[in-house]
């Protein structure tokens, strides 16, 4: 019989406290930028900007180098498949502050294991700049999911900002809203559950509607979804399990598009040029005497020669 605690349990386990850590390999490659520090920083000038683009190209260097670059395997539905390697990024100003965030998402299983693959295996990260390196904000594994385990990732902007939406859809709805909060600390923003609940009094099933984990009315739910949802305008999705060329091309597009500007915008870390040794000076060479032109001797020729050929 499904209650409320077991359903509840179940999806915050899911979605929340399940740690990345069970990914081993995925952990070595973190630790290293975990910092508790508040991350805000002012960029100052076009020189931080690069810092900071140079910090994010060197992070999603160190994914590709771990996980592999983009690529695609078949997929757990007929006709979809399953991107592998670095399989998102995108930069996000998730405040206004002018600052950019960088969200990558990558899959953890390998390429010749795809045949495994669950929804779990795509891991998010958050990045931000202290003004001297990479920092984590956030990381955590799935995305948004429907029906067959299709993966997309989500971005909502609203009046409180930009957020990365993780979840799930069908007959439910689970919407965890990842961005700034009211205290400037990036995390989890906003949470918005409905569920259908058996009534054992009633005998039948009801639907059940929370937001924070806090019971409400059904139009008090919708109107939170219509303010955290925001302008339809101005949300975005991005299939990691696309099922068509049009929408695994868009996804690609905006990585590649991502890759290029951090390649362009990063600082040029060139290697310092060579000094040439100074060259030893010539000791002047001296001056060569000017030889003496040699006399020519002067040649005679007989008298007679000089008339042949003249008429007499």
């Amino acid at each position: 019989m499904m209650n409320k605690i077991s359903v509840r349990l179940c999806l915050i386990m899911l979605m929340i406290i399940i740690p990345v850590q069970s990914v081993s390999a995925y952990e070595d490659w973190v630790k290293q930028y975990l910092d508790p520090a508040d991350h805000k920083i002012e960029m100052g000038d076009e020189t931080g900007y690069a810092n900071c683009y140079a910090a994010y190209l060197d992070v999603v260097e160190k994914c590709i180098e771990q996980y592999g670059d983009t690529d695609y395997a078949d997929g757990p539905s007929s006709g979809t498949q399953i991107t592998t390697g670095l399989s998102f990024l995108k930069l996000v100003d998730f405040n206004g502050d002018g600052t950019e965030e960088l969200v990558l998402v990558f899959n953890s299983r390998p390429k010749e294991d795809a045949g495994r693959y669950t929804t779990w295996d795509y891991v998010f990260n958050v990045w931000s700049f202290d003004g001297e390196q990479a920092v984590l904000l956030q990381d955590g594994t799935g995305l948004f999911g429907t029906n067959g385990g299709i993966q997309t990732v989500c971005f909502v902007k609203n009046q409180y900002g930009s957020f990365l939406r993780r979840g799930a859809a069908d007959s439910f709805q689970y919407y965890f809203y990842y961005g700034y909060k009211k205290d400037n600390d990036f995390g989890l923003a906003k949470v918005l559950v409905w569920e259908e609940l058996y009534d054992e009094a009633a005998g039948d099933m009801r639907r059940e509607y929370t937001v924070d984990d806090e019971l409400v009315s059904e139009e008090k739910y919708n109107a939170e979804m219509e303010t955290w949802n925001g302008n339809s305008s101005d949300s975005e999705a991005f299939l990691l399990t696309p099922w068509n060329t049009e929408e695994k091309e868009k996804t690609k597009a905006v990585i590649d598009e991502t890759m290029r500007f951090l390649q362009q915008h990063s600082r040029d870390k060139e290697e310092p040029e060579e000094k040439e040794e100074p060259k030893e000076k010539e000791e002047p060479k001296e001056k060569e005497e000017p030889r003496e032109k040699e006399k020519t001797k002067e040649i005679s020729v007989p008298e007679w020669l000089l008339h042949i050929g003249e008429k007499r």
